[in-house]
Formats: structure tokens, C-alpha cells, sequence
């Protein structure tokens, strides 16, 4: 039976098996061709796929356009494969899935050709994992998506992904051709590649050895120079250990370069046993003592919250990711790791929402969930480095100790090699902002992170794709739910005005309901008017400006660090420069709802530019949110605590 077949490594063409293919003429059709294609016999949803077409949510509108272009291509691929009469773009659920198998897509066949050249070069065949290798960048006919990753932000994250595989295989082949003897071919393969991309070590150290084998002594010292360049200007690095020793062997003409083994791992060549392990090596280790018994399967997620309400939109927003990365039994999303961000001020609930939404979708992560507090915003602790984290992880993951090395450049080498072919969930707690968790960002096609944090990260979203939660206060409905969950809806019932009160003089604010709740269930004989009563009094003389008055983070303060509002606000002011400090002392005053730049110029006695800085430099924190452009608003809690930092100073 024929059948039809869709070609995305190059530009994206379509037709029936043992014949040409050919292009897809209509943009939009390109697109939609590429985002099934790449999703490999998996139902995109139709709100994804409005998503990555438009950038927009979903509309009734845009369904229609969408349905419309499905209709067209649906057209064209009967046109392609007119033979069987079947339809190869199905609807299923609530979305669409382009019903091919992995033998008709060359990005499957290559994975496939891939996977078997790494399995023959591992059991030291590297006639057979060279021969793999050139079946695999075969299927190549260009860039991935050449004509369709322009038109989506969704398919160029796809084929960046999928043209670093390329490069990856074409230094696999070299390591191959090297031990086989065929180092001209290498010179001559990796030589534009290497110019391409200055910054791989690994293939920078290959083409060394090649250059040195072929008699280029001075060439292969050039290529390590433009390398050192390269990672200089671009990361602020310098080449890794392995590298510095291979220049150091190439300097020296170290006559064991003639015969050295062809793996090189981030830009050195392999040492003698006796010698330091290189990254593969360690990784090699790690796989073969995590082999010896059951699979590391950590599950580190903390219990819990006791009690959770509301957050339904953030919870859809979220189950919405897991389009991206697919099922444990089904190929990969539409790229490789997906990463999410939930944002919002201190005592928002964060991480109870980031921790239970991960409760619940841990089992679609059939590899462990990872957890770890970066104390992004702990003044009494020093935020582990990046290093640090990768080091838990992998001892979590089965890594032995001596297998994880010491230096930071081998050590993300490693981590991500360990988690490359891995579905796994990383919960990135309390980051100090985006740079604090970027190294931490990996893992195998099928794995997701979620990343909470005070600051806005909107570096993450702009260059690593992350899909931001803003978390704002609870609705009044959302916020009495939780109360009831944690006091008894009788309870509630009896005192409903008091109810509303409490929650409004809470700001809505989970960790204040939180407090509130509990020394409400402390004292049971206590009423609820009583505690309402006790934080309107407290609010009215924050409003007062009264010195030395009980304000209501008084009442909020449980005496721990970690629940106390009063502290974790301490917490995000410690991080401000002088004039954003000055600027949020001074809002205090400001007894309208919000603030312009120019009303803000006013109150600091500064120019409107600096007002800007200083204001944008709060909202980075969530200590105030740009609520419309240009306005900024603060949180009556954090309004009183401003009134008390006020006070404390004059």
C-alpha cells in the first residue's frame, strides 16, 4: 500500500513513498504540517496549535481560521497520496494528529539511524556506528524546517533542537572515522562546522586530533585559539580541562595523539585509565552503576499543601504544557524540555501550586521528579550555585559520588548527558531570577521544568521559551474556599460578614489566610469577628500612620522566618539599590490606588527616567505590578509593611 510521507529535515516537503516529494506552497499549511510532523503521531491540542500559529489564545475566530487551514491541507496531502484514500489528518480529542508512522518521517528515521550508530560505537564497532551515522545525516537536505521555523517561534525552538542532534551525530561519525583511521576525512568534514560553530569543544578537540594526524600541527593550535576565542565572547568561559590538555599534547606532539581514542568529550581527547575521567566516561560509569540495580527513580517532590482551593486557571494553564511533552508511551511534544515559570510576590502560594500541580502530573515523568530550594531570596543563606543543584540531582539520578566532577565545566557536561535521554520533572523552587536557574535547564525530550520565583523572569520566557504563571492574590470566592478548607464550612457559615472581612483585611492573600486560619483553629472559642476586627484596627492605623501602632503584620507574624509575611518581605527589599528602596518607602504615602511615572518623579524629587528605573526595579521583585502600562500598583500588605519601613526611618 502506498503510503504518504512528510520530510522535515530541510524545507518542509510532502509525497507519496518512492516518489519526490515536494514543497508545501501555502505558509500557513507549511506551518500546521510542520507542528504535526514534529509531534510524531501525537493529537496536538487545538489551543497549542492556535498558540504556535498565531500567538494568540483561543478564540472562536481563530478555531475557525485554523479549521480552515486544516481543511486545505488536508487537501494537499490527498493530493500527495491520492492512492489509499485515507485520511492522513485525523481529528481526534480535542485536537489534530497527522497519522504516519516513524518510517514515513525522516526526523524519526534519523533519531532511529542515530540510536544505532551510538549502540555500535559503544560495543566498539565503529565501522558500524560510522556506517549508522552516514545513514542518519543522509536524510538531511538542509536546516530543519527551513521553511517554516522562520513563521513560528514553536518550530524554531524545534529545529534548533533538532539541527543540535545533527551536530551531535556528525561529531559521533568523526569519533568513529578517527578510530578507524580516517582522520583526512575528518579535517575535511568538521573544518566548516567547525568555523560554524567556534564554540563546540567537542568538535573543536576532534578536529585537532585530525589536524595534528594529517601533519597541521599549526592549524589544530589555530582551531584551539579560535575556540578559546569564541567561548570567551560569548559565554565569558574559558575551554574546559580537556581542551587545555589536548593543546598542551598538540604543542608537545605528544606521539599518544597518533593512536588516541576518539572520544572526545567536551573538547579533550580521553585519558588513559589511569588518567582524570573525562565527562563521557563518568557518564559511561554513572549508566553502568545505576545498571547494576534497580533504576534511579528519584521522587523528591515535598508533600503537599494540606490544603489547596482555587488557582483554576493557573491549574488548566499548566495542565496545558503536558500537550507539549506528551505521555510516557507516546513520542516527544513539540520540542525538547518545556519550561514554565509561576511568578508573584512573596506569600502568593507559589510553590503550593507549583508542588501540587506536580503531585499530579508526576506520573507522566516515568524517569523521577527532581525538587530543590535555590533560597533565591534567603538573606541567612547563601543561594547554591547552579553546580551545587546539578550535583543533588545527579547523585539523585544513581550518579556515585566519585563518578560527579569537581569542576563546573565537566559537571554540567555531565548532568546534561545524564539527563539528555531522560522524561523528567524538575521543580526549581525560589530562584533568585533567570540566570540563577538556566544552567539547570535540562533534560530529554518529554521532561518539563518549573521554575517559581519573586522575579518576573522574563529573560527565561525571551530566551529559553518558558511559558510564565503570573500568580496574583486570590479572588474573594477562591480565598473564602480555602478558609472553609481549612476551618470548616459550618464554621464559615455562622459569621459570613465577619468572613468577608477577614479575607479583604488578608488581601486575599494565601499566606495571610493561612495565618489567619491557623491561630483561628488554634483558638476554636475565638470568633471570627474578633480576628477580622483585630486586623481592620490594625489597617486603619497603618492608614493613619500612627508610630509605634500594631499594624497587621503584627498579627500575621507566626515567629518563623518562613511564614512570616513580615520577614519574607524583608527578604526582597534586602535585594533593592538605594533609589528603588528610597522610591518603595516613599510609595507609603501614596494613598491613591496607583502610581504614573510622573506622580512618582513627584513624590521622589527625581527626574521621570529614574522614577521608571525605580518602579521597574520593584515590579522585577512583585513588590508592585505594572497593573496597566505605565501605572503601578502595591498590595495592601505590603503597603503596611512599606508604612512600617516609612516610620522606622524618619
Amino acid at each position: 500500500m502506498t503510503r504518504l510521507v512528510v520530510r522535515v529535515l530541510g524545507p518542509v516537503e510532502v509525497g507519496a513513498a518512492d516518489e519526490a516529494t515536494a514543497s508545501v506552497a501555502q505558509p500557513m499549511q507549511r506551518v500546521l504540517l510542520g507542528l504535526l510532523a514534529i509531534a510524531r503521531g501525537r493529537a496536538v491540542s487545538v489551543d497549542a496549535l492556535v498558540d504556535a500559529l498565531w500567538g494568540e489564545e483561543w478564540s472562536r475566530e481563530r478555531e475557525r481560521n485554523l479549521h480552515s487551514h486544516v481543511s486545505a491541507l488536508r487537501r494537499r496531502l490527498r493530493e500527495a497520496e491520492p492512492y489509499s484514500g485515507a485520511s492522513h489528518l485525523e481529528r481526534t480529542g480535542g485536537g489534530y494528529r497527522l497519522a504516519i508512522g516513524d518510517d514515513d518521517l525522516d526526523a524519526s528515521l534519523f533519531r532511529r539511524s542515530a540510536r544505532d550508530g551510538r549502540q555500535a560505537a559503544r560495543a566498539g564497532d565503529a565501522a558500524g556506528g560510522a556506517a549508522e551515522f552516514g545513514r542518519a545525516l543522509g536524510l538531511w537536505r538542509g536546516p530543519a524546517l527551513a521553511d517554516a521555523a522562520p513563521l513560528c517561534a514553536r518550530l524554531t525552538a524545534e529545529a534548533a533542537s533538532l539541527d543540535e542532534l545533527r551536530a551531535a551525530v556528525v561529531e559521533e561519525r568523526a569519533e568513529c572515522y578517527l578510530a578507524l583511521g580516517r582522520h583526512l576525512e575528518v579535517a575535511s568534514e568538521l573544518a566548516e562546522l567547525g568555523a560554524e560553530h567556534p564554540g563546540r569543544e567537542r568538535l573543536a578537540g576532534l578536529l585537532m586530533v585530525a589536524l595534528w594526524r594529517c601533519g597541521r600541527r599549526g592549524d589544530a593550535l589555530a582551531t584551539f585559539d579560535r575556540t578559546r576565542r569564541a567561548l570567551a565572547e560569548e559565554l565569558g568561559l574559558d575551554p574546559g580541562p580537556g581542551m587545555r590538555d589536548l593543546q598542551a599534547r598538540v604543542l608537545a606532539d605528544d606521539p599518544t595523539l597518533a593512536g588516541a581514542p576518539a572520544a572526545i568529550s567536551d573538547g579533550g581527547s580521553r585519558q588513559p585509565a589511569a588518567g582524570p575521567a573525562t565527562v563521557e566516561q563518568r557518564a559511561a560509569d554513572g549508566r553502568r552503576h545505576v545498571s547494576e540495580g534497580p533504576p534511579a527513580m528519584p521522587r523528591q517532590l515535598p508533600a503537599g499543601p494540606g490544603h489547596f482551593a482555587g488557582r483554576v486557571r493557573e491549574l488548566k494553564a499548566l495542565d496545558e504544557l503536558l500537550d507539549e511533552v506528551g505521555a510516557p508511551d507516546d513520542p516527544a511534544g513539540l520540542g525538547g524540555l518545556v519550561v514554565t515559570g509561576i511568578t508573584g510576590m512573596a506569600g502568593v502560594g507559589k510553590t503550593a501550586l507549583a508542588v501540587q500541580w506536580a503531585r499530579t502530573a508526576a506520573g507522566r515523568f516515568p524517569d523521577g521528579q527532581l525538587f530543590a530550594d535555590l533560597r533565591g531570596y534567603d538573606p541567612d543563606a547563601t543561594p547554591p550555585t547552579p553546580q551545587e543543584a546539578m550535583g543533588w540531582f545527579l547523585a539523585a539520578l544513581g550518579m556515585p559520588a566519585a563518578a560527579i566532577p569537581v569542576g563546573a565545566h565537566e559537571r554540567i557536561g555531565l548532568y546534561r548527558s545524564v539527563l539528555a535521554a531522560r522524561r523528567v520533572l524538575l521543580v526549581l523552587d525560589n530562584a533568585r531570577d533567570a540566570a540563577h536557574v538556566r544552567p539547570l535547564l535540562a533534560g530529554g525530550p518529554g521532561s518539563l521544568a518549573i521554575v517559581t520565583s519573586r522575579s518576573s523572569l522574563t529573560g527565561l520566557a525571551a530566551a529559553d521559551g518558558a511559558r510564565l504563571v503570573p500568580l496574583a492574590p486570590m479572588t474573594p470566592d477562591e480565598a473564602v474556599v480555602l478558609l472553609g478548607a481549612r476551618l470548616g464550612t459550618q464554621r464559615l457559615a455562622s459569621e459570613p460578614a465577619a468572613v468577608a472581612e477577614l479575607v479583604d483585611r488578608c488581601g486575599h492573600l494565601p499566606l495571610a489566610l493561612a495565618v489567619m486560619a491557623a491561630r483561628a483553629a488554634a483558638a476554636p472559642v475565638m470568633t471570627l469577628g474578633t480576628l477580622a476586627a483585630e486586623l481592620a484596627g490594625a489597617a486603619a492605623a497603618e492608614r493613619a500612620g500612627t508610630t509605634g501602632a500594631s499594624g497587621r503584620l503584627d498579627a500575621l507574624d507566626t515567629g518563623d522566618p518562613a511564614t512570616s509575611l513580615r520577614e519574607l518581605l524583608s527578604w526582597s527589599c534586602a535585594r533593592l539599590s538605594p533609589p528603588a528602596t528610597d522610591m518603595f518607602s516613599l510609595l507609603a504615602a501614596h494613598r491613591q490606588p496607583d502610581i504614573s511615572f510622573a506622580a512618582a518623579a513627584s513624590l521622589a524629587g527625581t527626574s521621570r527616567a529614574s522614577a521608571r528605573r525605580a518602579l521597574a526595579e520593584l515590579a522585577e521583585v512583585s513588590l508592585v505590578a505594572e497593573h496597566k502600562p505605565g501605572r503601578y500598583m502595591m498590595h495592601d500588605l505590603i503597603r503596611g509593611y512599606a508604612v512600617e519601613l516609612e516610620g522606622s526611618s524618619s
